[in-house]
């Protein structure tokens, strides 16, 4: 996971809105990574661990709940953006 952290973790601070899609079972040692990164109010989406064992239609299922986390948070990031109407 500390690569896709760190990945959205240079994304931010280029001021891309970028978020971080983890399982839940990740969640602390996603927020410990982000604080040692001094990024700790990271946007972060978690889906139900685990998941690679899933079939298809399980993620299907998961999926728009988790896209409804991923745009409501990208939306509050574009208006919370200096300049944003």
């Amino acid at each position: 996971m500390s690569c896709g952290l760190r990945d959205v973790t240079n994304l931010e601070i280029a001021g891309r809105p970028a978020l971080l899609v983890h399982t839940d079972a990740f969640g602390e040692a996603a927020q410990r990574q982000a604080e040692m990164l001094g990024q700790p109010g990271i946007r972060r989406v978690h889906v139900p661990h685990p998941v690679q064992q899933e079939n298809e239609a399980r993620i299907r299922a998961l999926a728009p709940g988790a896209l409804e986390q991923a745009l409501a948070a990208l939306q509050a990031a574009s208006e919370n953006r200096p300049g944003a109407r």
